[in-house]
């Protein structure tokens, strides 16, 4: 009897995390908060889930039990970090990176690269590595590659493979992912690697955006070209005109009249 108890408990706690789960989504944060509070300084999930809470107080909540947990800590730490607290924080994340999950070990050496700027500065090149030679691909990673990139630029080596990753890892509407796709295009395009430089670029062959979306545009409109995809370029060259300074769209008269067949070498540097 006691057995079927514990596993009715387990069974309701998890339709409980599940429920505030879809609260959350919905930014229903008081049903959130009313179904987590109850249960979630015993349960780690529950905690994790509750600090995506509006108005959460990650003070509260660091001397639970739930604490002790990965998922928990690394909220309870990213809660810390937003509120300026790297040593709060710190403890927690030394926590939250036993977790075994790789992409929650990534977010882990995130936060710990920023908390050990302040509590921590001897550390921090032996966590950016870490997080460098990680196994995965999420936002955490695709960051830790732009900044390596741009760490690279600055030392006068090549930074288009790192530009390459971050842009792999970073999503297509993340603010850095259209700066990585072009800087590695760029490049891509002058090695002769047109096909590589049109995939990275091709998310934005239709919606006009900032300055670095329109700068991958530009480059996915000489990739084309070079690849022989002559109509899709031709209807980007037309688009791009649009939204172009008057130099930029000097430079697109002429790649339109190579695209219409006038003849111009194509095959020049970007």
């Amino acid at each position: 009897l006691s057995d079927a108890l514990a596993t009715g408990r387990v069974a309701d706690r998890t339709q409980t995390i599940e429920r505030a789960g879809a609260a959350l989504e919905l930014e229903d944060w008081a049903q959130a908060r009313g179904l987590l509070e109850p249960i979630a300084a015993a349960d780690g999930a529950a905690l994790a889930l509750l600090a995506r809470v509006p108005g959460f107080t990650a003070s509260s909540w660091v001397a639970s039990s739930a604490a002790a947990d990965p998922r928990a800590a690394l909220a309870l730490a990213r809660a810390f970090l937003v509120a300026d607290n790297a040593l709060q924080a710190w403890p927690l994340l030394q926590c939250a990176l036993a977790d075994a999950d790789p992409t929650a070990h990534a977010a882990a050496l995130s936060l710990a690269i920023l908390a050990a700027r302040t509590v921590a500065p001897d550390e921090e090149g032996g966590l950016r590595a870490q997080l460098l030679a990680l196994d995965v691909h999420t936002s955490d990673t695709g960051l830790a590659w732009c900044e390596e990139a741009l760490r690279l630029e600055r030392s006068g080596a090549s930074a288009t493979a790192a530009w390459r990753r971050g842009a792999d890892d970073l999503g297509h509407d993340h603010p850095w992912r259209a700066a990585a796709a072009w800087r590695s295009a760029r490049d891509l395009l002058i090695a002769g690697e047109h096909t590589a430089a049109a995939d990275l670029l091709s998310p934005y062959a239709v919606c006009d955006g900032d300055e670095d979306v329109r700068r991958c545009r530009f480059y996915l409109l000489q990739a084309w070209e070079r690849m022989g995809n002559i109509m899709p370029a031709l209807e980007l060259a037309r688009a791009l005109m649009q939204v172009a300074s008057p130099e930029q769209r000097a430079r697109l008269s002429l790649i339109e009249s190579r695209l219409a067949g006038t003849g111009a070498d194509p095959t020049r540097e970007p």
